[in-house]
């Protein structure tokens, strides 16, 4: 995956970054061997070169929930209706809180109230009915 997002060489810059001690490799996953490593190198890419890679990583992901969040992350026209899709795929798996989760990103892109409603209907599926509520007086004045 990261070969095709990135570039050929990606697996022997990884070798390099585990050999030292920045990344762990674990079977087919990558991971920061410390939370502040990955922050700082997300904070210190400029803002236009996260959003490329975030374009690049969606279209190499097949997942429907990565690629919305990917594109969510680049700013992509299409992330609206790809985090919707996504949403409604996971929860139709059983998983409201990743649902809400889901189109409280699409809200923060712009999304309309029908997404602040069904963001509620999911908070509450999933137990958090504080923010549930939330959404829903936030949605009430728009809707009537």
């Amino acid at each position: 995956l990261l070969e095709r997002a990135l570039r050929p060489d990606v697996a022997q810059l990884l070798d390099e970054a585990e050999l030292r001690g920045v990344l762990a490799l674990d079977g087919g996953r990558v991971r920061y061997t410390h939370p502040l490593l990955a922050s700082g190198v997300y904070a210190r890419a400029p803002s236009g070169r996260r959003r490329s890679l975030h374009r690049r990583l969606s279209d190499a992901v097949s997942d429907v929930e990565e690629r919305a969040r990917h594109l969510a992350f680049a700013g992509s026209p299409d992330a609206l209706a790809a985090l919707d899709e996504a949403a409604r795929s996971v929860r139709a798996r059983g998983a409201p809180d990743a649902a809400a989760e889901l189109l409280e990103l699409a809200l923060g892109l712009g999304g309309g109230d029908e997404l602040r409603v069904r963001a509620a209907e999911h908070h509450f599926d999933a137990g958090d009915t504080r923010r549930a509520v939330v959404l829903l007086e936030q949605a009430i004045p728009l809707l009537a």
